[in-house]
């Protein structure tokens, strides 16, 4: 599973926006859309028939299943269409997350949850929004791929994956159990050491 992080606002010292400010979850669809594109013409996803994918788990996804016809409309369409469910979209993932706060425990875990949507995932949002705080400032998407198989190829491939607009969103790519991560200090190591063969 491809899962890049997001932040917002990355280059302002005191970030104002939020994940759920309409431009910037327009700029996270479009990103999605673009790494999505990507993965379907390389096969590295997989979902639905004609080699088309799953759309990415994330808050973007959580906005479709929320707006009419959500799901098979473009990134501009879906975040005019957001403006007016803007209000009730967030107070939703708050009281979700207040529900988590009081009910979740280690033994039942989320069984006593009962007010959050079906497709929420915690990391959607982080770990400071709440009641009190509705900023998002980190959210996380998850690509349906075939890690095992392709992991090393979406690694060298990983310059055509979407970041997105660095103004808004910057993206940092792995996937769910780190290949990349591994990936990355192999070749850091294997870098390290031909450069101590030829250096001594």
């Amino acid at each position: 599973m491809l899962t890049p992080v997001w932040q917002i606002d990355p280059n302002d010292q005191n970030p104002s926006l939020s994940a759920l400010d309409p431009q910037v979850l327009k700029e996270l669809c479009l990103a999605e859309s673009n790494t999505l594109a990507f993965l379907e013409e390389k096969g590295y996803c997989f979902g639905c028939p004609g080699k088309k994918c799953h759309q990415p788990h994330s808050l973007v996804n959580m906005v479709r299943s929320f707006v009419q016809n959500g799901n098979s409309m473009e990134c501009d369409d879906l975040f005019q269409a957001y403006k007016s469910i803007r209000s009730n979209f967030t107070n939703v993932l708050v009281d979700c997350v207040e529900d988590i706060k009081l009910n979740w425990n280690p033994t039942y875990k989320y069984d006593r949850v009962t007010k959050c949507p079906t497709m929420f995932m915690p990391t959607v949002v982080d770990v400071a929004f709440s009641k009190d705080n509705l900023i998002i400032r980190n959210t996380i998407s998850y690509f349906p791929t075939v890690d095992k198989d392709n992991a090393k190829e979406m690694f060298q491939n990983i310059a055509n994956f979407d970041r997105g607009d660095s103004d808004l969103i910057l993206g940092a790519y792995d996937t769910k159990l780190k290949y990349f991560m591994s990936l990355y200090v192999s070749k850091a190591s294997q870098s390290d050491m031909v450069s101590d063969i030829f250096l001594h």
